[in-house]
């Protein structure tokens, strides 16, 4: 998916190649030791998230429970989920580093009026470096998006079943459960994935808006940084001012069936929120035992459960124009802040 994304906003380009070359010399080899520890995590978090993920989706095909699994193999679980959310923050940090740097660089080696004398468009630099940095991460981001496709699949399951024992326990036969479907398994991780490898090219992109404020690479990292998570945090901010208007104007009107305001407020709330958590929410919720009340028709819940799919592909789309946004802005940075100095 990502390499039609590439060739829309940056068409491959000599200024990718140099950038390219100049990434893949400063990389610093590990020693052996490391090296070996390191693919073990990876082949080990892999095969332990496929056991997880795994044993979710051959639960709900054979309608039996698969958390037994998760305590059978404690402590590891929680280990694995930990792991991968840390892995997410570290490789993220690193694409932000690497972004950040390849415009800061080339001030701090003066080597940027040389650069703009060479007639080279803003367009053309932000976004050669934006496809180099993009091809750099993305073998790290597709293991991370099968890690968390994995760990998300699995912590929306464990999390529901912990509810659903403690109403069982507590209200005894007044509750049943409903196990996911193995479609929206399915779909959770696909959705998982698509979002996480996304992820990769706006943070990239944000980067660069970090790299053109910054006037060496400390700056442009913590700028960069600042701009990623304004990126991110305001969607869900949108949306909470969005709700809270909204429930005001709806203030003592009667409303006779809610069901329909329920969904359309659901649909609304989880887009912005995925948009920051990157495909959290959505995956959880797909993979999550239901549960519900005697004498509650269950089927009730599709409505919202569609609403959440559309939710999760209308993202995609979003998720694009955001990106060619962050774009522009970093190329009208350059062009007026770069060129001029």
């Amino acid at each position: 998916m990502l390499q039609p994304l590439l060739n829309r906003y940056a068409p491959d380009n000599a200024l990718t190649s140099v950038e390219a070359n100049t990434l893949a010399r400063s990389r610093r080899q590990p020693i052996i030791l490391f090296r070996f520890i390191a693919a073990l995590l990876r082949w080990g978090g892999l095969m332990l998230g496929l056991i997880l993920a795994g044993g979710v989706l051959a639960g709900s095909l054979l309608q039996r429970d698969a958390y037994p699994i998760g305590e059978t193999l404690e402590p590891l679980p929680a280990i694995f989920l930990f792991s991968v959310l840390i892995a997410h923050f570290v490789v993220q940090f690193r694409t932000i580093a690497l972004a950040s740097s390849s415009i800061a660089r080339e001030r701090e080696r003066n080597n940027w009026e040389l650069l703009i004398l060479t007639g080279i468009s803003a367009r053309s630099i932000v976004r050669g470096k934006w496809r180099a940095v993009v091809q750099r991460q993305l073998p790290t981001y597709l293991w991370l998006a099968a890690l968390r496709a994995c760990a998300i699949i699995w912590y929306g399951y464990s999390i529901s079943s912990e509810s659903r024992r403690f109403y069982l326990s507590f209200y005894g036969g007044n509750y049943f459960i409903v196990l996911p479907e193995p479609g929206t398994i399915v779909f959770g991780a696909a959705i998982t994935v698509q979002l996480t490898l996304l992820n990769l090219p706006l943070t990239a992109a944000c980067a660069l808006v970090g790299g053109s404020l910054g006037k060496n690479t400390a700056t442009a990292l913590s700028r960069g940084i600042a701009i990623r998570i304004l990126v991110g945090v305001t969607p869900g901010i949108t949306c909470l001012l969005f709700l809270g208007v909204f429930s005001y104007l709806l203030r003592g009107v009667q409303i006779n069936s809610s069901q329909w305001l329920n969904d359309i407020l659901a649909w609304v709330s989880v887009l912005p929120i995925t948009l920051a958590d990157n495909g959290v929410t959505i995956g959880t919720f797909l993979s999550q035992v239901q549960i519900y009340s005697r004498g509650y028709d269950y089927r009730q819940s599709n409505d919202t459960f569609w609403l959440i799919v559309t939710a999760a592909i209308a993202f995609i789309p979003i998720y694009i124009w955001m990106i060619g946004g962050v774009l522009r802005w970093a190329e009208r940075r350059v062009a007026t802040q770069g060129a001029l100095r």
